[in-house]
C-alpha cells in the first residue's frame, strides 16, 4: 500500500519525505493509531513543522534547495523525492 501512495504522490508532484531510521524507529516501537512516543517526538515535530512551512510556502522543494538541519536526520537515510526523481529504497 505505501508504495502505491508513494507512486501516486509522485505521479501528481507531490514531494516524498523519505526518513528510513525514523520510519524503521517507529515501525518497530509503535503501533497504526499508537501516539508518539516521548522518544520520538522531536523528530516528528521537527517533521511536521518542515512540512507546515513547505505548505506555507505554496511551492515543492527540490533536494538541493534543503540544508542537513531540514533533512532532520543528517545522512543518506533522509531524503526527498519529487515527480523528477526515481524512486529509491
Amino acid at each position: 500500500m505505501a508504495l502505491g501512495v508513494r507512486k501516486y504522490a509522485k505521479e501528481i508532484g507531490i514531494p516524498i519525505i523519505t526518513d528510513k531510521k525514523l520510519a524503521r524507529k517507529n515501525y518497530a516501537t509503535h503501533r497504526r493509531y499508537d501516539y508518539v512516543s516521548f522518544e520520538n517526538i522531536d523528530e516528528i515535530l521537527r517533521l511536521l513543522l518542515w512540512l507546515e512551512d513547505v505548505e506555507n510556502a505554496g511551492q515543492p522543494v527540490q533536494d538541493e534547495q534543503l540544508s542537513s538541519e531540514d533533512k532532520f536526520i543528517e545522512g543518506e537515510d533522509t531524503k526527498i523525492e519529487n515527480k523528477d526523481d526515481n524512486l529509491k529504497n
